[in-house]
């Protein structure tokens, strides 16, 4: 990378997390870089409703159980070991939730093992790979980031889109996606109690409509895949025309 340095034109980030990250790595800094940050289609939310009830699901919000869903890899940077904790914290404070886990990865063992030591097994799913995680996750009544170290988060942007509460860590570009108390809220990573807390303020507090509809504006300003292309083909024109 620092080689090419000098043989490219313009650098496009997805977060400018990642700018000053890629800065660091090389030791330099482009005069000529842009952000343009990911997006993606605007859902159908009957169609995901439906896809939600073939799969077995009863939509939100749930009677039996706070369901919280996490989306992503298992590995050490997504932080579920934190999720897992913020369920059992839950579970002592005697909230009724449900914590599902949709990916699979070098962690799966380890984690199920943290469950069984933390007394929750009986309350977390995990799922696995799914060949479409958008209907599992409209199903869910809160979104759970609980990443210790994230250069976007598609996963933000998407329960955005579907008009889901988001709890996420303070980490990387979530930071710039997700304005805290405004859109979601944010944690310090790795704080599974604050992480309880904000997932408990998001399910019960009134005001957390606001903040899914304030999300869900900020995603059509933002984050939709039209207005990321938009951007890309900007910077492109700047470039070849000046």
């Amino acid at each position: 990378e620092k080689f090419l340095f000098k043989f490219t034109d313009c650098f496009v980030f997805e977060s400018d997390y990642s700018a000053q990250a890629y800065s660091t790595k090389v030791g330099k800094k482009s005069e000529n870089r842009a952000i343009n940050y990911n997006g993606v289609s605007e859902p159908d939310l009957a169609a995901l409703a439906a896809g939600a009830r073939k799969l077995g699901y009863t939509l939100p919000p749930h009677a039996d159980a706070l369901h919280i869903g996490v989306f992503g890899i298992l590995r050490p940077q997504k932080g579920q070991i934190n999720a897992l904790k913020a369920a059992a914290e839950l579970k002592k404070r005697g909230t009724r939730c449900r914590l599902h886990l949709f990916g699979d990865g070098p962690d799966r063992a380890a984690l199920e093992a943290a469950a069984s030591n933390l007394g929750i097994t009986g309350i977390v799913i995990f799922h696995g790979e799914v060949p479409d995680p958008a209907p599992h996750m409209y199903a869910m009544d809160v979104i759970l980031i609980p990443s210790l170290f994230e250069s976007f988060g598609y996963a933000a942007i998407e329960a955005f889109s579907m008009r889901k509460p988001v709890v996420a860590s303070a980490a990387g570009g979530l930071k710039e996606i997700i304005a805290d108390k405004s859109t979601g809220l944010l944690v310090p990573p790795g704080n599974f109690t604050a992480m309880a807390d904000a997932i408990t303020e998001a399910s019960t507090n009134p005001a957390a409509a606001a903040r899914v509809e304030a999300a869900f504006l900020d995603f059509k300003k933002r984050f939709t895949l039209p207005v990321m292309l938009s951007n890309l083909g900007n910077i492109y024109k700047r470039l070849r025309y000046g």
